[in-house]
């Protein structure tokens, strides 16, 4: 659909350049999917291969007899971990396809405030 150009229904709405530029990042964004699936299917094999070590670190390393203190911090420690596998695909998302095409409104300061305030 993307290859038959502007459709005559949005011709009053839309250049052709716009409509250019929309098409090319989606195509862009959609090869990038490709990739970044690939890259999270990976990363969630690292992550199950990980649970097992990740737990008995916790367990080996426990502050605290508490019940809730091992989940707690197992589960914590694999969010971090997910975050940090994850942030390598955002950042190319964000600083290299996003501003390719202008869509970029963060600065790295911003990108990372942002990121904290999530985590």
């Amino acid at each position: 659909a993307l290859k038959n150009g502007l459709p005559k229904e949005l011709s009053t709405e839309v250049t052709q350049q716009e409509y250019d530029k929309t098409c090319s990042y989606n195509m862009a964004k959609n090869d990038f999917g490709y990739v970044s699936d690939a890259y999270g299917t990976a990363t969630n094999f690292l992550q199950v291969w990980l649970w097992p070590i990740v737990w008995q670190l916790v367990s080996d390393t426990a502050l605290s007899n508490h019940d809730l203190y091992n989940p707690c911090v197992f589960a914590l420690s694999l969010t971090t971990l997910e975050t940090i596998l994850g942030e390598p695909v955002a950042i190319y998302s964000t600083f290299v396809i996003e501003e390719r095409f202008g869509f970029n409104n963060y600065t790295a300061g911003s990108y990372i405030k942002d990121k904290l305030k999530n985590f």
